[in-house]
C-alpha cells in the first residue's frame, strides 16, 4: 500500500481522537448535560478542554484538503519521495499540534501548523509534477 494511503488511514485515527477527546473531556465534566438531549447551553469546561475543542474544529479544516489531496496524488499516479514526505510531514505533525495547542504553546503550536501545511503543499507539488 502507498505511504500516502496509509498516511490518509493515520490521519483518519487522528481525527477520531482529535474529536473524540473533548468530547470525553466534557461528558466526564457534566454527565448530566452529555447524557441528556443537550437542549441548553453547554456547561463552561476547563481551559485545555476548550482548546481541544479547537483543536478538534482545525483538523476538521485540514483532513478534507489532506485527503483530497493525498486521493489525487495516489489514483493519479503521480506518488514519488516528495508526496511521501509530505503526507508524513503532515501526520506527524498533526500529531504534535494537540498537545502544542492543548498545553498552550503557542508559538510552536502555530510552527507546527506551518509544518502541517507543508506536508499539503509538497503533496500539491508532487501532483502537479505527476501531471507534467
Amino acid at each position: 500500500m502507498a505511504t500516502e494511503l496509509v498516511c490518509v488511514g493515520l490521519a483518519g485515527i487522528l481525527v477520531v481522537f482529535y474529536i473524540l477527546a473533548p468530547a470525553v473531556a466534557r461528558a466526564l465534566s457534566s454527565p448530566a448535560w452529555a447524557a441528556g438531549n443537550r437542549d441548553g447551553t453547554a456547561p463552561q469546561t476547563g481551559l485545555r478542554s476548550q482548546r481541544a475543542e479547537r483543536a478538534a474544529r482545525n483538523i476538521l479544516e485540514t483532513f478534507p484538503v489532506f485527503a483530497a489531496v493525498t486521493l489525487a496524488v495516489v489514483l493519479g499516479g503521480a506518488t514519488s519521495t516528495l508526496s511521501a514526505i509530505g503526507a508524513v510531514l503532515y501526520v506527524v505533525a498533526r500529531v504534535a499540534y494537540w498537545p502544542a495547542y492543548v498545553y498552550g504553546l503557542g508559538p510552536l503550536r502555530s510552527m507546527i501548523y506551518g509544518l502541517s501545511m507543508l506536508g499539503i503543499v509538497l503533496e500539491l507539488i508532487a501532483l502537479l509534477l505527476g501531471a507534467l
